[in-house]
C-alpha cells in the first residue's frame, strides 16, 4: 500500500495485536508512516497502537466500529490451543469470516490474513483444518487479499511451541518423536513483523497471492533444541550446552497421546501437538523475497532475543 504525499495516512486495523508479535509489529507500521487501530478483546489493550477498540472476531456486530475508515486490514486474531475443535473454528474460521464481511461492509480496500504453514500438513490438525477453511473464505471474498503462512514463531515472546522448547531445554535428556528429526524453518518474531509490514507497503498488485514467511535456515527439531541449550548455557550459569536426545517411536508416542487426552491435563490436544511435531515445515520464501524484499535473518544468537 504505496502512500502519495497528498493523501491522508492510511488507517490500517491490526487484529491479535496484544502478543510478542503485535507488538513488534505495532512498532514497524508506525515507524512507516501508517496509523494503527487495535482490535482487542474487552479488558485488554495493545502498546504502541494509536487506537484500541473492543470487540471480539467471534462477534460480527462487534467489529463494525473496528473496521469504520480503515483502509487495510491485517488479520491475525485466532487461537493455537484448544482441546475442542469447536472453538477452533469459532475463533479461526467464523472468525475470519466475520472480519471479511465487516471489511467489505465498510469498503476496506485490503485484507491481509496471517495462516499457518501447517495447512500444508498431511494430514491436517483441527487448528490446521480451521486455517485452511479460513483460507478458502478469504480467496472467495472480493477483497484485495494476501495470505501469509508463517513457520514456528522464536525469539524472545514466541509461539507457544517455541517456549515449550524453551523449557525442554533446561532438561539434561529429552524424548522426542522419532529423535527429533523433522526440518522446520524458524522465523524470528523480528523478522515476521518486518516482513508483514513490507507486504502492506508493496503495491496493490501483491494482492491475491499467498506468501510462505519462514527463517533463512532448515534444522532439525534436535539441533533446534540443542542450539536454544547452547545459548542458555552462554548466558547462564545453569545452562547445558548439549542435549541428549531420546528418540521415542511414533507409535509409542500415539499411545501416550491418547492417553493424556482422556485426561483434563492440558489445555491442547497431546495427539495433535504429536502431529506438528513430526511434519516437516519447510517452504520457501523465493516468492516473499522477489515481491516486498522479504529478508529474514539467521537465527545463530537470536532464539532469545
Amino acid at each position: 500500500m504505496q502512500q502519495s504525499t497528498d493523501s491522508p495516512v492510511p488507517l490500517i486495523l491490526v487484529t491479535g495485536a496484544g502478543g510478542a508479535l503485535g507488538r513488534a509489529l505495532l512498532i514497524r507500521l508506525r515507524n512507516a508512516g501508517f496509523r494503527v487501530r487495535a482490535l482487542v478483546l474487552p479488558g485488554f489493550t495493545a502498546d504502541g497502537a494509536h487506537e484500541v477498540v473492543e470487540g471480539d472476531v467471534r462477534d460480527a456486530t462487534s467489529l463494525l466500529k473496528a473496521t469504520q475508515g480503515v483502509q487495510a486490514v491485517l488479520h491475525m486474531a485466532g487461537i493455537i490451543l484448544s482441546r475442542s475443535e469447536g472453538d477452533f473454528f469459532l475463533t479461526n474460521t467464523l472468525g475470519t469470516h466475520n472480519m471479511i464481511q465487516a471489511s467489505l461492509e465498510q469498503g476496506v480496500e485490503r485484507f491481509i490474513f496471517v495462516s499457518s504453514t501447517s495447512v500444508e500438513y498431511e494430514p491436517r490438525t483441527a487448528y490446521a483444518e480451521s486455517k485452511w477453511q479460513a483460507e478458502q473464505f478469504v480467496r472467495e471474498s472480493s477483497l484485495h487479499w494476501s495470505i501469509v503462512r508463517p513457520t514456528l514463531l522464536v525469539g524472545k515472546g514466541g509461539g507457544v511451541e517455541f517456549k515449550m522448547f524453551c523449557k525442554l531445554a533446561r532438561l539434561p535428556f529429552v524424548p522426542l518423536p522419532q529423535g527429533g528429526v523433522a526440518l522446520k524453518k524458524p522465523v524470528h518474531v523480528d523478522d515476521l513483523a518486518q516482513g508483514l509490514c513490507q507486504l502492506l507497503q508493496a503495491p496493490a498488485q501483491r494482492t491475491h497471492a499467498i506468501y510462505s514467511l519462514a527463517g533463512l535456515e532448515s534444522i532439525s527439531l534436535a539441533d533446534m533444541l540443542c542450539a536454544i541449550a547452547t545459548q542458555n548455557f552462554s548466558s547462564s550459569e545453569n545452562g547445558r550446552p548439549v542435549k541428549t536426545i531420546i528418540a521415542v517411536p511414533v507409535l509409542l508416542c500415539s499411545l501416550l497421546a491418547s492417553i493424556l487426552d482422556k485426561l483434563p491435563l492440558f489445555r491442547f490436544s497431546a495427539a495433535q501437538g504429536l502431529e506438528g511435531l513430526l511434519q516437516q515445515a519447510t517452504p520457501s520464501i523465493e516468492s516473499a523475497e522477489r515481491d516486498f524484499g522479504y529478508s529474514p535473518k539467521i537465527l545463530t544468537g537470536r532464539w532469545h532475543t
